[in-house]
């Protein structure tokens, strides 16, 4: 099975559960990339703000083709209960039918669940096959790491 993880991270705590997922998937890694800048306490806001109305990213070009996989895992840091721009734009972007597809996200305390179904409706075909929803305060601890080794279990059948 090819798989791909796909994740969007601002502070770096999704980059740093993408790159754990992706090593015990043995997948490949594919950053999505926000032409606007999201930096410091202007950026917080102003993601906040993007991801509660919804807005699309400009995103810069793909290295990997999602097409080209069985599994696409895709990552978001939670924003107000809503994924990150770039991850709906990607979502809205590629129809994912026939592939299988699967959640992440990193938040502070809440709001998981909420980011999920929006990301399900965007989705092209169905459900997706699992949700992983991390709770990360300053970086990923030993609890996280526990849950992404059962999820990455479940996913592959050996959980």
């Amino acid at each position: 099975m090819k798989v791909l993880v796909v994740y969007y991270s601002r502070s770096g705590h999704t980059r740093q559960a993408a790159e754990m997922l992706a090593e015990k998937l043995s997948a490949d890694l594919q950053e999505l990339v926000d032409r606007s800048s999201r930096k410091g306490l202007i950026g917080w806001l102003k993601s906040g703000r993007d991801a509660v109305k919804e807005k699309e990213a400009e995103l810069a070009p793909l290295e990997r083709r999602p097409e080209d996989y069985d599994l696409i895992v895709v990552g978001t840091p939670v924003w107000a209960s809503h994924p990150a721009p770039a991850v709906r734009t990607f979502l809205a972007a590629h129809d994912l039918t026939g592939k299988r597809a699967a959640f992440f996200c990193t938040m502070s305390a809440r709001g998981g669940e909420e980011t999920f179904e929006i990301m399900k409706g965007l989705l092209s075909d169905g459900e997706p096959v699992g949700t992983l929803a991390l709770a990360v305060k300053k970086q990923l601890t030993e609890e996280n790491s526990r849950q992404i080794d059962e999820w990455v279990a479940k996913l592959t059948g050996q959980g």
